[in-house]
C-alpha cells in the first residue's frame, strides 16, 4: 500500500501504478482529528495529502459530526485553478488535477454551521531515482537500489560473504545486505562465524575457515595431545612431544638428570624425556657421565692413589673417596690414613711397613746425617725426620730414632697436636732423653730447616695431648702425657715450648705410681730434666698432682711455665713432690688449678720457688719450710719479696695471664737465677728488674693522662652557668696510683661568654703527678626571653585608619642576655577592625631565642560622619499630597567606615506646606556616630482645580435683562488645596 508520510492512509482500489485512489471522507475524519465543530466561516484545518493519481473521489460525510439541515449537506469545492470538481448528487465529489502538483481546495458546506475545510492536495507521484517505483510506493526514492523489488542477501556474521539465501523486499532485513555491500553473494560455509568465508585465512582451529571443503593437515591433532601442527606441535604422531613437553637435562648422557628442565616442543640438545631417563633428578655432575647415583667410589682417605677396598655407591664424591679411574689400585692400601704408605711405596727408615709387603724397614735402619730430627703432624713426605717435608708425623718415631742415634741432639716439632699413641693404650706416654732437647713451636715450612729463629711456640702451638680415646672423655686418656721413669736424666734432657694437656690419672695411690701421679708429666726416679716455656693445662687426677709430679729423688727445673686448669680430687692440683723428689720452679704462673689439699704440695723435700705467681687456685702452697722468694702467693707466704696482692692478669678467666700495666708483679722479682727470656720469648728483664710470673711486661706503666672533650654549657634564666670537671673529662686516666682530684678553670660563664671558650682540665693522681688538657666549652643561651604584653586602644582617624607600635604593647619584656628586637603581628587597623583585636608580640633576645605574648587592641571609631544636604522641590499631587526621601536630600554624605543609615526629619508634605520648609537630615555611620545637616524643601502646588459647570436658565425681566452667578453655574468644582474663587465671562443677559 502507499503510505502518505504518516498523515493519512489511502485505501487503494487498484495498485499505485493505476494512479486511481478512493479517499473516503470518514477515513479523513478518523485519521485527521483536527475535524472539530467550529462556528461558521472558521477555517477548520489544512492538510497535505500526497496521492499517486490526478483523480480523487470524496464520498459523503454522513456520520462524521458535520450537521447539515437538510441532509445531506449541500457542499462544494473551490480552490486553485487547475482543479475540476464534479458534485453529482453531492454524495461524493470527483476532484481531478490538470497535472501533478500542489493545489488548494476549499470544502464548503451549506445548510450547516460548520463552516469550511481547506486542504492542500498533492496530485501525482514522482520517481526520483528512476527505479520504476513512484515515491509513494518506493521506500527510498533517492536510491535506485532500494525498492520493493530489492534483493537482500543474508550475511548474518557480517563478514562480507553471503550463504546465497535472499529476501526480496523494500526494507533491509536484519542480517542481510545488498549485493553491492558484499564481497560475494554466495559461498559462505558458516554464516555464524565472521572468520569463516571463501578465501579466509586458515586460523589453526581445526575447521574449514576458507570454505574450500578442506581442513589443512597441520590443523589436525593426530596424536590427540591437544596441540596441532599449526600450534607448534613438532611431532603430531607422538603425543609425548608437544609444546608442553618437559625435557630433562642429561648433558653427559648417563641416564640421570640434574633436575633442570625445558618445556618446549623440539628436543633441546643435551635433554631427554623422563621416559628416556633412569632418574629425572639427582645427577650431581651433568657434565661427567661417570658421576651419577650409581657411581662407585673407592676410599682413599690419605689421597695416595691407593684404596683399601672400601666403597660407597652414590652421586656426590664422598670425602676421602675417588673413582677407580683416579686410583692406581682399588685395593691393597694397608694404611689409608698415611699417604706415604701404600703398595709400591718407597720403604723408609721409619720402623713401619711403608710398601704394605708385611715387612718393616727391610734392612734400611739408618740414622740421619745431621743432629736434628723434624716432626710435623701433617708431613706427607718420606717420614724419616730428615726435613720438614720428610718429617716424622709421630713424635714417638723421632724419640725412638733419637734413642737409637747418638748424633741426634735436638728434635724440632712443628705446630700441631701429638698423642702418645694412635691406639687406646692408656699407658702410652712421651718421654725425655739425655742430651736431647725437644723443641716445639716451629712453622714446619720447607726451606726453614736449620733456622731456629723461626720458632714461636705462641703462634705455632705444639700440643702434647693425652686425649687418645673419645674426644672430650678423659676416662680413656693416657695416664701421663710425658713419663720419665728410672733413668738418670740431667738438665741436658730438655722439653721446651709445648702445651701439655689431657693426662688423666685415676689410680688411688695403692697401685702403680703411673696411674696415680702426674697426669701432665711424671718424673719417677728419673733425675733432673729441664722443662721450659711449657703450659700444663687441662690435666686431671683422682689422687695426686694432675699437672706435674716428681717421685723418688730428682730435682727437675721448671722455668717460664704456666700451670692452669689442672685438677686433682685429692691433693696437689698443679705440682706434687714426694719420697725425696723435689723441683726448682722459676718464673712460673699457677692459676685455676684445683685440689682439696693444696695447689703445690711437697711431702718431704722442699720445693724451691722464685719469681712466680700462685693466684686464683683452690689451694696454695703446702710444704714445710719451702724457700719461696719474690713471688705472689695468694693468702700470703713468708719469704723475701713475697706479696699477697692481686697480680692483675689481663684476662685470667679467658686464659690470658699476661700482666696488666699496673700489676704489682712488674719489676718485683729478682734477676738472680732468672731466665733471659719469658714465655713469649721476649727478653728479660724489661725495665731493669725481672717481673714475677711467666710473662715479662714490656710496656710502660701508666702515668696520669688528661683527656678532654668539648662541652655545651647552657646559661640559666639569670644568664649564668657553672661547669664541673666531669663535664669536660673524656676518660682521663690516673696511672697506677689512682685519682686524687680533677679541676677545671675557668668554670663560670655568663652572657658575655656566649660561643667557644677554652678551659683547662687538671688531673692529679694519688702520687701527686699531674696532667692537663684543654677543652672547648660552647656556652649557649637556650632560655627564651620573658614576653609581657599590655592592652592598648586605637582611635581611628577621619580616614578610618589607626596604628600602634610594639613599644605601646610591650610591658617590660626582658631577657638576661638582652633583647634584640620585638615584632608585632599587626600594627595597622581600619574600619574592619573596630572592636577587640588580638595581636601577638614576638620578642627575640640577643641569642635568637623567641617568646610571645598576646594583647587586646581595642579599635574605636569616634569620628562622626560628614552630613551633606541639598535643597529639593516637592510637587503636590491632585490630592494635595507630596513627599521626598532622605536619599533625595542627601548630597553625598560620607564616612570612612561607611553609612549605616539616614533619617529625614520630615518626608511628607501637604497643602499647608506649600512654599519653603526646613528639614534636618541625620546621618548615622556604621559605628553609630551621627551628624546632621539641613535643607530647604520647596513645596509647589501646580495642579489646577477641577471646574465643573451646570446649565442654568436666566429669566429676562421686564427690561429684557437677566443675570446669573458663578455659584449658580458651578457644579461642584474642587481643588485639594481649596478654591480661591469663581468667575465667568458673562453673567448678564
Amino acid at each position: 500500500m502507499c503510505t502518505p508520510n504518516g498523515i493519512a492512509r489511502l485505501l487503494p482500489q487498484r495498485s499505485c501504478s493505476s494512479h486511481v485512489y478512493l479517499l473516503k471522507f470518514f477515513s479523513i475524519l478518523f485519521w485527521l482529528p483536527a475535524f472539530i465543530l467550529l462556528p461558521a466561516t472558521a477555517v477548520k484545518a489544512q492538510f497535505a495529502i500526497p496521492i499517486c493519481t490526478t483523480s480523487l473521489q470524496i464520498t459523503n460525510v454522513g456520520g462524521s459530526g458535520i450537521v447539515c439541515n437538510p441532509n445531506p449537506c449541500n457542499w462544494s469545492w473551490s480552490g486553485t485553478p487547475g482543479l475540476t470538481f464534479s458534485c453529482g448528487n453531492c454524495q461524493f465529489t470527483n476532484i481531478t488535477a490538470a497535472a501533478p502538483g500542489a493545489y488548494t481546495a476549499v470544502l464548503s458546506f451549506s445548510g450547516s454551521s460548520n463552516g469550511s475545510l481547506t486542504y492542500s492536495l498533492f496530485f501525482g507521484a514522482v520517481d526520483a531515482d528512476n527505479d520504476t517505483f513512484l515515491n509513494c510506493d518506493d521506500c527510498n526514492d533517492n536510491n535506485a537500489a532500494i525498492n520493493p523489488n530489492t534483493v537482500w542477501y543474508k550475511d548474518f556474521d557480517n563478514d562480507g560473504y553471503s550463504t546465497g539465501a535472499t529476501v526480496t523486499q523494500c526494507e533491509q532485513p536484519a542480517g542481510y545486505k545488498l549485493a553491492s555491500q558484499l564481497t560475494a553473494t554466495s559461498g559462505d560455509c558458516d554464516d555464524n562465524n565472521p572468520t569463516t568465508y571463501p578465501n579466509a585465512p586458515e586460523l589453526c582451529n581445526g575447521i574449514d575457515d576458507n570454505c574450500d571443503a578442506m581442513i589443512p593437515v597441520n590443523e589436525n591433532d593426530a596424536d590427540g595431545d591437544g596441540f596441532r601442527g599449526c600450534q607448534g606441535d613438532c611431532n603430531d604422531n607422538n603425543a609425548a612431544i608437544n609444546p608442553n613437553t618437559v625435557w630433562y637435562r642429561d648433558v653427559d648422557n648417563d641416564g640421570y638428570s640434574n633436575g633442570m628442565t625445558l618445556t618446549q616442543c623440539a628436543q633441546p640438545n643435551g635433554y631427554k624425556l623422563a621416559s628416556q631417563l633412569t632418574a629425572t633428578s639427582g645427577d650431581c655432575d651433568d657434565n661427567n657421565a661417570a658421576l651419577n647415583p650409581l657411581t662407585v667410589w673407592y676410599k682413599d682417605a690419605d689421597n695416595d692413589g691407593y684404596s683399601n677396598g672400601m666403597t660407597l655407591t652414590q652421586c656426590a664424591q664422598p670425602s676421602g673417596y675417588k673413582l677407580a679411574s683416579q686410583l692406581s689400585a682399588t685395593t691393597g692400601d694397608c694404611n689409608d690414613n698415611n699417604n706415604s704408605i701404600h703398595p709400591n711405596a718407597t720403604e723408609t727408615c721409619n720402623g713401619i711397613d711403608d710398601n704394605c709387603d708385611n715387612q718393616i724397614d727391610e734392612g734400611n735402619i739408618c740414622c740421619p746425617a745431621g743432629n736434628v730430627l723434624y716432626v710435623k703432624a701433617s708431613a706427607a713426605g718420606a717420614d724419616n725426620g730428615s726435613s720438614w717435608t720428610d718429617a716424622y708425623d709421630d713424635l714417638q718415631d723421632a724419640l725412638a730414632k733419637a734413642g737409637q742415634c747418638a748424633n741426634i741432639t735436638e728434635i724440632w716439632v712443628a705446630a700441631g697436636t701429638y698423642k702418645p699413641t694412635a691406639g687406646m693404650d692408656r699407658n702410652a706416654s712421651f718421654y725425655m732423653i739425655n742430651n736431647v732437647a725437644i723443641y716445639g713451636g716451629f712453622p714446619g715450612l720447607p726451606g726453614q730447616e736449620g733456622n731456629f729463629s723461626v720458632r714461636n711456640w705462641v703462634s705455632n702451638a705444639s700440643i702434647l695431648s693425652g686425649d687418645i680415646g673419645v674426644t672430650g672423655d678423659n676416662s680413656d686418656n693416657s695416664y701421663n702425657v710425658v713419663y720419665n721413669a728410672y733413668t738418670a736424666l740431667t738438665n741436658s734432657a730438655i722439653l721446651d715450648g709445648f702445651t701439655i694437656t689431657g693426662g688423666y690419672t685415676d689410680g688411688d695411690g695403692s697401685g702403680g705410681n703411673k696411674q696415680s701421679w702426674g697426669g701432665g708429666l711424671l718424673n719417677e726416679l728419673a733425675g733432673s730434666p729441664l722443662i721450659r716455656n711449657c703450659q700444663f693445662t687441662g690435666n686431671t687426677g683422682t689422687y695426686g698432682s694432675a699437672g706435674f709430679a716428681c717421685l723418688f729423688n730428682g730435682s727437675p727445673k721448671i722455668i717460664n711455665c704456666i700451670f692452669k686448669g689442672n685438677s686433682s680430687s685429692n691433693f696437689g692440683g698443679a705440682v706434687v713432690t714426694v719420697a725425696g723428689g723435689t723441683a726448682i720452679i722459676t718464673n712460673c704462673t699457677f692459676y685455676g688449678n684445683s685440689a682439696p689439699i693444696g695447689c703445690i704440695v711437697s711431702q718431704d723435700v722442699p720445693i724451691t720457688i722464685s719469681n712466680s705467681i700462685i693466684w686464683g687456685n683452690s689451694g696454695g702452697i703446702l710444704f714445710p719450710g719451702a724457700p719461696v722468694t719474690h713471688s705472689i702467693v695468694q693468702g700470703g707466704y713468708l719469704g723475701t719479696g713475697n706479696l699477697n696482692v692481686d697480680p692483675l692478669f689481663v684476662n685470667a678467666p679467658a686464659g690470658d695471664l699476661h700482666l696488666q700495666a699496673c700489676s704489682p708483679a712488674i719489676n718485683a722479682g729478682t734477676n738472680t737465677g732468672a731466665p733471659t727470656t719469658d714465655l713469649d720469648n721476649n727478653m728479660r728483664p724489661f725495665g731493669g728488674t725481672t717481673d714475677m710470673g711467666a710473662y715479662e711486661f714490656l710496656g710502660a706503666q701508666p702515668v696520669p693522662v688528661a683527656s678532654c672533650k668539648p662541652y655545651a654549657a647552657a646559661l640559666n634564666a639569670a644568664g649564668q652557668v657553672t661547669i664541673l670537671p666531669a663535664n669536660v673529662d673524656n676518660g682521663s686516666t690516673y696511672g697506677c696510683s689512682g685519682l686524687q682530684s680533677m679541676a677545671v678553670a675557668p668554670n663560670q660563664f655568663s652572657c658575655a661568654n656566649i660561643g667557644a671558650n677554652i678551659v683547662t682540665l687538671t688531673v692529679t693522681a694519688n702520687d701527686g703527678s699531674t696532667a692537663t688538657c684543654t677543652a672547648t666549652v660552647n656556652v649557649n643561651d637556650p632560655v627564651p626571653p620573658t614576653a609581657t604584653c599590655q592592652n592598648v586602644t586605637v582611635e581611628l582617624n577621619g580616614s578610618g585608619m589607626g596604628s600602634i607600635t610594639t613599644a605601646a604593647v610591650n610591658n617590660n619584656s626582658a631577657d638576661a642576655c638582652g633583647i634584640q628586637g620585638m615584632v608585632l603581628s599587626k600594627t595597622s587597623f581600619d574600619c574592619s577592625n573596630v572592636g577587640a583585636n588580638t595581636v601577638t608580640l614576638t620578642v627575640t633576645d640577643n641569642n635568637t631565642n623567641t617568646a610571645t605574648c598576646t594583647a587586646t587592641v581595642t579599635v574605636n571609631d569616634n569620628v562622626p560622619p560628614t552630613a551633606s544636604c541639598q535643597n529639593v522641590t516637592v510637587e503636590l499631587n491632585g490630592s494635595g499630597m507630596g513627599s521626598t526621601t532622605a536619599s533625595a536630600v542627601n548630597n553625598g554624605s560620607s564616612d570612612a567606615c561607611g553609612i549605616q543609615g539616614m533619617v529625614l526629619s520630615k518626608t511628607s508634605f501637604d497643602c499647608s506646606n506649600v512654599g519653603g520648609n526646613t528639614v534636618m537630615l541625620t546621618v548615622t555611620d556604621n559605628n553609630t556616630n551621627t551628624a546632621t545637616c539641613t535643607a530647604t524643601v520647596t513645596v509647589n502646588d501646580n495642579v489646577p482645580p477641577t471646574a465643573s459647570c451646570q446649565n442654568v436658565t436666566v429669566e429676562l425681566n421686564g427690561s429684557g435683562m437677566g443675570s446669573t452667578t458663578a455659584a449658580a453655574v458651578n457644579n461642584g468644582s474642587a481643588d485639594a488645596c481649596g478654591i480661591q474663587g469663581y468667575g465667568f465671562e458673562q453673567n448678564r443677559f
